[in-house]
């Protein structure tokens, strides 16, 4: 393998040959050869380059302002996940059961007092402080949980 136009390094034991072109540089430091003996390029290491990047104040910054900014793409990232699995409350099931059947969440409060035998005007006071304060009162999340407890959702 001829060196002609090419940069060569011949290892000594001449059982490796290194070609590169011209104007490319192998980057400074050690190389291990297949014989497991080892070969320097001149220059500063990886090691000795990575101090002298490091040691000036604004790429130490730069590198700190990226590692905040991975951190907190990869925390927004984990909420996100966390907000999507989030189970359905009891306001979440009243909407849903209210458009699955097609009625209104009063229909729903009217169906749920049937079986507790709730007056008429309980049930517009208790509808009233849903609307009002999001409050649920105990026979309709009883009635959510036996409606969706029979339908699997």
């Amino acid at each position: 393998m001829a060196c002609v136009g090419y940069k060569c390094f011949i290892c000594p034991h001449d059982c490796f040959r290194l070609r590169y072109r011209p104007g490319f540089s192998l980057l400074p430091g050690k190389y291990m050869l297949p014989h497991g003996n080892f070969f320097s390029i001149p220059g500063q290491g990886m090691d000795e380059l990575l101090n002298i990047v490091f040691r000036s104040g604004a790429h130490r910054t730069i590198l700190i302002m990226f590692i905040i900014t991975v951190a907190a793409t990869v925390i927004i990232y984990l909420l996100e996940r966390w907000f999507q699995q989030k189970k359905a409350d009891d306001e979440d099931r009243l909407a849903m059961l209210a458009r699955k059947q097609g009625k209104s969440e009063y229909d729903i409060f009217v169906e749920a007092a049937a079986g507790w035998g709730i007056s008429g005007e309980r049930i517009e006071q208790d509808f009233n402080d849903y609307l009002l304060r999001s409050i649920i009162p105990h026979y309709v999340r009883y009635f959510l949980r036996q409606q969706f407890k029979n339908s699997g959702d």
